[in-house]
């Protein structure tokens, strides 16, 4: 009666802790989609004030447009007295619409600036970690920055510094496949030499002495004067 009564207990404790979960499981959940919709809400919000400022733009460059129109048809009018009138108020009109244009370009171009700065500062952060030796947070900083600028100036040097810092932690599947990536990509950098190197590197530490070679030949051919090239040129001697 007793050891039915324990296995009983036993039961209901895992019972209770498989509720208690499922209720943890459920509760992150709704977390995670009331995260989402704040997120969707917040993009919404941007992708509407975009359209709204575009919407803006163009109502000022049709009014404008239209202006100018009727300049010309009042140009063209036989009454002096009214078209040297209307013309005065074409003018200011088409001042104020002109000046709100001019304030619309300066408020875009500001925020070109600022984003242009985050996006430089996010690159300089990585190189920073980098050098620090901080290379598992350099990775993260650069799939970071890659993501969230693809089509970055800084794209092909972000690549090549995550190469760097898979290659300083000895994740070398990882380094070989990034490093072959930016010789492919960007054969006119100015870490393309480098990064011919750092594969060969690579191979050298997978002991693939072949493939080694052959690539630290053909960096001797592609770029002769590089120091890379003068370094291998010293081990030989």
């Amino acid at each position: 009666m007793r050891v039915l009564i324990t296995v009983l207990a036993l039961s209901a404790l895992t019972g209770c802790s498989k509720i208690t979960a499922l209720q943890q499981s459920v509760a992150e959940i709704d977390n995670q989609n009331d995260s989402l919709r704040a997120e969707l809400a917040r993009l919404e919000k941007e992708y509407f004030q975009v359209q709204l400022e575009e919407f803006k733009a163009n109502k000022i460059s049709q009014e404008l447009m239209l202006l100018r129109i009727e300049e010309q048809l009042v140009q063209v009018s036989g009454n002096v007295n009214e078209s040297h009138a209307r013309l005065s108020e074409i003018n200011q009109k088409t001042g104020e619409l002109t000046a709100q244009l001019r304030e619309k370009a300066q408020k875009d171009s500001l925020k070109v600036t600022l984003a242009n700065n985050e996006r430089r500062d996010m690159f300089n952060l990585g190189v920073k970690d980098f050098q620090l030796g901080n290379y598992s947070q350099a990775i993260s900083t650069f799939t970071a920055f890659l993501e969230a600028y693809p089509s970055a100036p800084e794209k092909g040097d972000a690549i090549f510094w995550t190469a760097e810092s898979q290659l300083a932690l000895k994740k070398y599947d990882d380094a070989e496949t990034l490093f072959k990536s930016y010789i492919k990509e960007y054969k006119e950098a100015s870490y393309f030499c480098t990064a011919i190197y750092k594969l060969g590197v690579v191979y050298d530490k997978k002991q693939d002495t072949v493939r080694r070679d052959a690539l630290w030949e053909e960096l001797k051919t592609r770029c002769p004067e590089s120091k890379e090239a003068k370094l291998l040129k010293e081990k030989k001697k």
